[in-house]
């Protein structure tokens, strides 16, 4: 592969080159040139925009559900990871959530082999307990040693026992690697579809309220502060949640945190025509959440933000709000969503960098800055083109998404990694 990208913004706060419009040569996946003004190689391909455009290390979504094996009905590895290019990513964390569940080295070993020619790196996260039954244990060692799992994860399920969590706790940090959970009582939670509040009540709908969520994060911050172990606390969703991660951290409790686009953008009031494309897990909050959310990541509280991609298959959206699955499959949109509702471009150097580098420190992934002599791991953007969310646009084989028929500001060019580019027109 030989590619000149002529005029392009470097967005890479790590880079020498950092917001310096130049032109970047890639030769046999590596950047080889990095100038304002190159001459293009004989059989280069050249790659420009009339546009503003910028580049930025590859971005990582956390959190994804691709389902295979065993629900290739909703969605499969390939269609998942052509999903994630057209999203700017070139690497994703993937819950084990499948039949079998990720809980054995075959299943790490199965995922590993068909993903290795992709552009995209798969960074396969392993069960915490055996089939999600929050009993007995995995093995954890083996999955670490031969699989080479860095993070632990029940599905972003949670954990209700809590000696059971902490034993997890302990043991993963013998060797270094870390555990992910979702924060939410079941005992507290019981049947509720969303958040109790006007909105629940107003649609008779039973809720979930802020505390199922506080409560266990209060208890799993104790539990990692006892162990030492990293804690990731996955897709909170409530100003005290904020709260709780911020304090934790000022006392130097080993804790991340994510959330997902939607949580920092949309309120409990979107469910009020009963569209399941805005049922959650956790569920839209309120906009005091919303806001404390947005101000937690621009300050650093919340360290990763991910489109929580959830694909379902449409017989399991177009059903009754209390039977239909949770999730939206967002993984194309994401950042675009986000562009449109926030402007980006004030903070576009630091949404870049949580994109990109960020997410991939709970993996334990290193990455490197964007400069000559390294390998080529590129996500190209530009903030001001527009497009219209359409069914024959995305990759994704569920359309679970309530952006569908949405015009969204912010486009994603095309991506590099591992020696392999692909570009969107």
């Amino acid at each position: 592969m030989q590619a000149l990208f002529k005029h392009v913004k470097i967005c890479d706060k790590t880079s020498p080159h950092h917001f310096q419009t130049v032109d970047l040569l890639v030769e046999n996946g590596t950047i080889s040139q990095i100038s304002p003004n190159i001459i293009p190689p004989e059989n280069a391909k050249i790659y420009a925009s009339d546009r503003e455009w910028f580049v930025s290390y590859g971005w990582c979504d956390a959190f994804v559900d691709f389902a295979e094996p065993g629900f290739e009905h909703r969605e499969t590895l390939e269609t998942g990871l052509t999903a994630a290019t057209h999203g700017g990513f070139t690497a994703v964390g993937l819950l084990p959530n499948t039949q079998p569940v990720g809980d054995h080295l075959a299943q790490i070993d199965f995922i590993r082999q068909k993903t290795a020619d992709n552009l995209v790196e798969v960074f396969p996260i392993a069960a915490l307990t055996k089939d999600f039954k929050g009993k007995d244990l995995v093995d954890f060692f083996e999955l670490w040693q031969k699989g080479g799992i860095k993070l632990f994860s029940d599905a972003l399920q949670s954990i209700e026992d809590e000696g059971l969590l902490l034993r997890c706790l302990q043991y993963v940090k013998m060797f270094g690697a870390g555990v992910a959970t979702q924060v939410l009582s079941k005992s507290l939670a019981l049947d509720g579809h969303i958040n109790e509040g006007i909105m629940s009540a107003k649609l008779g709908l039973s809720g979930i309220s802020h505390i199922a969520e506080e409560v266990q994060l209060a208890r799993n911050i104790y539990l990692a502060a006892y162990s030492g172990t990293a804690y990731h606390a996955a897709l909170v969703s409530t100003a005290n949640s904020v709260a709780l991660i911020r304090e934790a951290k000022q006392k130097g409790i080993n804790i991340s945190a994510s959330v997902s686009v939607y949580h920092l953008l949309w309120t409990d009031e979107k469910v009020q025509n009963f569209d399941t494309n805005y049922k959650l897990l956790p569920p839209l909050r309120t906009p005091e959440d919303t806001k404390a959310l947005w101000e937690a990541v621009l300050d650093g509280t919340i360290d990763v933000v991910c489109s929580a991609h959830s694909p379902q298959h449409e017989d399991d959206k177009k059903t009754s709000f209390a039977e239909a699955a949770w999730g939206i499959g967002g993984i194309e949109t994401a950042f675009s969503l986000l562009n449109t509702e926030k402007n980006l471009h004030p903070i576009i150097a630091d949404i870049a960098h949580i994109f990109s580098h960020n997410s991939r420190k709970i993996f334990q992934e290193n990455t490197t800055p964007i400069s000559e002599g390294v390998k080529a791991n590129l996500c190209f953007f530009d903030l001001t083109s527009t497009w219209k969310v359409e069914k024959q646009q995305l990759f994704s084989k569920a359309y679970n998404n309530p952006l569908l028929g949405e015009t969204l500001t912010g486009k994603i060019w095309g991506v590099v990694n591992k020696g392999q580019l692909q570009w969107f027109d």
